[in-house]
């Protein structure tokens, strides 16, 4: 009987144990599934949040490169290609002067002229209704819109509303195919040649034999 009793009690101890064992499982299965079912819907209205934005490290600068940084204005202060001026004032290129401009209409006459390689000493004397006056290159010319551009030996060329144009000097008919003969330099200037020394000496001996003879025939008088 005791043997009988110790057997079914060992038999319902290890039953209750094994059904505690399930029942703890059970829940703890339950919980875990519960807590992962909450994370998901939790995700679903969570807001995102933005990742924070990626900045480097400040780098500190060593001793050369903070000197060489320093020499930056001073190189800058030197103006190596020049200053820069907003208003600086245009350089207009000078139109070339047309040689074979026709003849100008306006009533001048080109009364004398000094035609020079230079210039600044070229010079036209021109009369414009009575009243003469000398003109210089590039000086507008009294009573009209011309100016002067280029004194040549026998003509000058003016300038009149950006239009080149012919004046004769006067009593020098126009001729447009011939070229303006340009003032002479001293190179192109004729040098007086020296006398060959052959032809003075023997010009030199002719005089003596006249002068001999005429002393001769004086002497032979006086005798």
């Amino acid at each position: 009987m005791v043997a009988a009793n110790w057997l079914g009690a060992l038999q319902s101890k290890r039953w209750v144990s094994v059904r505690s064992l399930t029942r703890f499982l059970t829940w703890f299965l339950v919980i875990l599934f519960a807590w992962i079912l909450g994370r998901l819907v939790w995700s679903f209205f969570q807001p995102t949040v933005a990742p924070a934005r990626w900045q480097p490290a400040p780098v500190v600068a060593s001793g050369n490169v903070a000197a060489g940084r320093d020499e930056v204005p001073k190189i800058l202060a030197m103006n190596l290609f020049g200053r820069y001026q907003k208003n600086a004032p245009v350089v207009e290129q000078k139109q070339p002067v047309k040689q074979d401009a026709p003849q100008t209409r306006l009533s001048l006459t080109l009364v004398g002229l000094v035609a020079s390689n230079n210039a600044k000493t070229a010079l036209a004397v021109i009369t414009h209704r009575g009243k003469q006056n000398t003109y210089g290159i590039d000086e507008a010319i009294d009573g009209t819109r011309a100016t002067l551009q280029a004194v040549y030996a026998d003509r000058v060329i003016i300038r009149n509303n950006g239009r080149d144009e012919t004046l004769m000097l006067d009593g020098v008919d126009f001729n447009k195919a011939s070229t303006p003969a340009r003032p002479a330099s001293r190179s192109d200037q004729r040098q007086p040649q020296p006398p060959n020394r052959r032809q003075s000496l023997g010009a030199l001996s002719k005089k003596f034999l006249r002068s001999r003879s005429r002393c001769l025939a004086t002497f032979d008088c006086l005798r």
